[in-house]
């Protein structure tokens, strides 16, 4: 499934195939935000799991600093829980913020479909999946090149991009999640391969495929009890 939530839009989840841990009919997912932690929008670890955990997500965690939140939920519980957390949120940043939701299932595709998916690229090289808010709204013709800021978008799909990178003369890398919404017309963020590679590990992903057992989900506390926003 994948599930978008922004101030102005919301897309209804796809039913899944994707389970959890345990035989009680919950999958794990993960939420991407888009644009927090940079730019002075930021929110502290606690504050973005606990706005999930409210929400009714089950063994809500995060994962690094640059926005991700994987938790336990029903299929159709899940675009309540992104709404509920997207309020509280809001009341933190000022605005609801954009954000993308992948099951694990989705998560293992990417590691076993697409060009990056069994090989190794240069350490000079940097990799990025890019999440879209929805479908592309242009197909642009592959490669599609940004000569500037060093960025090949090498692969579009019907929800993620594929984009290289690579050092440009002052020593740093680009980042591609302007150069990808202006190429497919479509709200974006971006995890670098080595993120996308780390949170598939914490959703039980092996070898790109799902192994719920072999997961990483721990309940931890939440400063207010769980309440549906």
């Amino acid at each position: 499934m994948s599930t978008t939530r922004s101030p102005a839009t919301s897309t209804r989840p796809r039913p899944s195939s994707s389970r959890a841990a345990g035989g009680d009919g919950t999958g794990v997912y993960v939420a991407l935000l888009r644009a927090i932690n940079v730019g002075g929008r930021s929110v502290q670890k606690d504050a973005l799991r606990d706005a999930f955990a409210r929400a009714g997500g089950l063994d809500a965690r995060t994962f690094i600093q640059s926005g991700n939140v994987v938790f336990r939920a029903a299929p159709g519980e899940v675009d309540a829980i992104v709404a509920g957390a997207c309020r509280r949120l809001g009341r933190v940043l000022g605005a609801e913020p954009v954000l993308m939701v992948r099951s694990a299932a989705e998560i293992a595709r990417l590691l076993r479909l697409g060009p990056f998916a069994r090989s190794a690229a240069p350490a000079v090289v940097k990799r990025y999946i890019v999440f879209l808010a929805g479908p592309p709204a242009r197909r642009p013709r592959l490669p599609v090149l940004l000569p500037k800021e060093e960025l090949d978008l090498v692969h579009v799909s019907r929800r993620e991009c594929w984009v290289v990178s690579r050092r440009k003369p002052n020593g740093w890398y680009g980042f591609p999640v302007d150069f990808v919404e202006r190429a497919v017309g479509v709200t974006a963020t971006a995890r670098n391969w080595s993120t996308v590679t780390k949170l598939a590990a914490v959703l039980g992903v092996r070898g790109g495929r799902l192994h719920p057992s072999l997961g990483r989900l721990k309940a931890a506390p939440t400063t207010e009890p769980t309440e549906r926003a």
